[in-house]
């Protein structure tokens, strides 16, 4: 009996060191962000030297802002590929990057005109999962902060994320997500009446709206998206009736009439190394003009 007494203290002992062991690496930090002619500016350590980086809501990536002219330089450098590597391919190294409280030790990749490109993280409208640590990233644009969280219970009742949205003269809903190759702000206009999701200026809408030979504006349009923008549109059977935007090569958006659904490329993965994100269903609300995403478990 006294042996039994025995073990039982020593296995209620040790599942509370497990919980104890468990409740100790749920970590949760706010950082204080700024906006910065448009951008999503985040302060953190890259190998011990203090960055600025810009965090691309749109397309989930860590970018470091040049402001200078040696703040991209990243000591340790090593190319992704032999000596014979042509001038302008893209290389990699390992960094150490403190963001508040986490620590992360990830490979970046070095893009031309000096620019370093950080690809480790998946994200929705407003909710973001960095990979490495498995840590929710919540952004609060209004608040100007940054949400990092271990606790997968912290935002549960918020699965379903909402972002405002407005309608232009058209009557087209906007949006603005943070993307583009100078991950910049931009409006992207959702054409539910036509189904379709287009990232284009205001002019060059008009043009197709009031142009007789809308497809020809439209061919020319999406050519130029082709060319200018590292996105590809893509369309079901040449439907109008689907169209699919994939965002950074990362993302891909489905519209259809009835439902508006995030899907994936079969886990794709992108020139750069990441994989094609899968995310969920997108309903908009023309009552309170709000977009609900809500994110594939």
């Amino acid at each position: 009996m006294k042996h039994r007494i025995i073990s039982l203290i020593l296995m209620l002992s040790s599942i509370s060191t497990i919980c104890s062991a468990k409740s100790a690496n749920i970590i949760t930090d706010t950082i204080p962000v700024t906006i910065d002619q448009d951008f999503v500016i985040v302060n953190a350590s890259v190998n011990g030297k203090r960055k600025r980086l810009i965090f691309d809501t749109g397309s989930s990536n860590l970018t470091i802002m040049k402001t200078n002219k040696d703040d991209t330089k990243i000591e340790g450098y090593q190319t992704a590929t032999d000596n014979n590597q042509k001038k302008g391919e893209t290389g990699y190294t390992f960094i150490n990057l403190q963001l508040g409280k986490f620590t992360i030790r990830q490979y970046i990749y070095l893009l031309p005109e000096n620019k370093v490109f950080h690809q480790f993280c998946d994200g929705t409208l407003g909710l973001t999962t960095f990979r490495m640590i498995k840590a929710i990233v919540k952004l609060d644009i209004k608040k100007k902060i940054m949400i990092i969280t271990t606790d997968k219970k912290l935002f549960a009742n918020e699965r379903i994320n909402k972002t405002h949205y407005k309608l232009n003269e058209n009557g087209l809903p906007i949006i603005s997500l943070c993307i583009g190759p100078n991950y910049k702000v931009k409006n992207v206009a959702l054409d539910t009446g036509n189904n379709r999701l287009l990232v284009i200026n205001p002019t060059d809408y008009e043009k197709i709206i009031k142009s007789k030979d809308s497809e020809k504006f439209k061919k020319q349009i999406l050519y130029t998206i082709r060319e200018h923008i590292p996105y590809s549109i893509f369309e079901d059977n040449d439907s109008i009736t689907s169209v699919k935007l994939r965002l950074n090569r990362l993302e891909a958006l489905k519209l259809s009439l009835k439902n508006v659904e995030v899907v994936s490329e079969k886990q794709e993965r992108s020139s750069l190394g990441g994989p094609v994100s899968n995310y969920g269903s997108i309903i908009f609300d023309p009552c309170k003009k709000d977009i609900y995403v809500q994110p594939y478990n």
